[in-house]
């Protein structure tokens, strides 16, 4: 078996010299990996690559992060809250059906389904005084009625879907 011949440090350019390449040093550690695509998807994240202005790994990070702060609130959805918009997003459906029209789309349709949602809230009866709020530390003072507290933060909802292009950070979940 033939040696091999190293070169001698002297022989090799300076570390200071050398340019580096590649993506800057990330703060956290990257791991390398391989994922096999479609050439339809492949073309898709080099033209969202291109127009964000970075590389085709920086763009699938990006959408993977994406994806994963989805996921997370997902997660953190109580089961209860998920199985009312569930039963809304029926409710919506089957009443599109019957009236021929969307909720939002004629009187008669949004009043069926305001009756709807106020029946399908109707099976929840926790135990307490409404007046009373669980706790003082959230928004607003103690003594507010809960319609205001209420109202208010669908107004912040609005607000927000509003200022981000009617693009709103719990659509995702609530929408999908």
């Amino acid at each position: 078996m033939p040696k091999v011949k190293h070169p001698k440090s002297d022989d090799l350019p300076s570390r200071t010299t050398q340019r580096k390449r590649g993506r800057p040093r990330s703060e956290e550690a990257m791991v390398h990996t391989a994922v096999v695509l479609s050439r339809g998807m492949l073309d898709d994240l080099r033209r969202d690559a291109e127009a964000h202005n970075h590389g085709v790994s920086a763009e699938i990070r990006q959408q993977l992060e994406l994806y994963d702060r989805a996921r997370q609130r997902r997660a953190s959805v109580d089961v209860e809250t998920e199985q009312l918009l569930r039963a809304i997003k029926l409710l919506s459906e089957f009443l599109a059906g019957d009236t021929g029209a969307k909720w939002y789309e004629h009187p008669y349709a949004l009043a069926a389904f305001k009756a709807g949602v106020e029946a399908l809230l109707a099976r929840y009866h926790p135990d307490g005084d409404e007046r009373i709020r669980p706790d003082t530390h959230g928004a607003g003072k103690p003594d507010d009625p809960p319609e205001i507290v209420g109202r208010t933060h669908a107004r912040r909802i609005q607000i927000e879907r509003h200022d981000e292009g009617e693009r709103s950070q719990y659509e995702p979940d609530v929408f999908d």
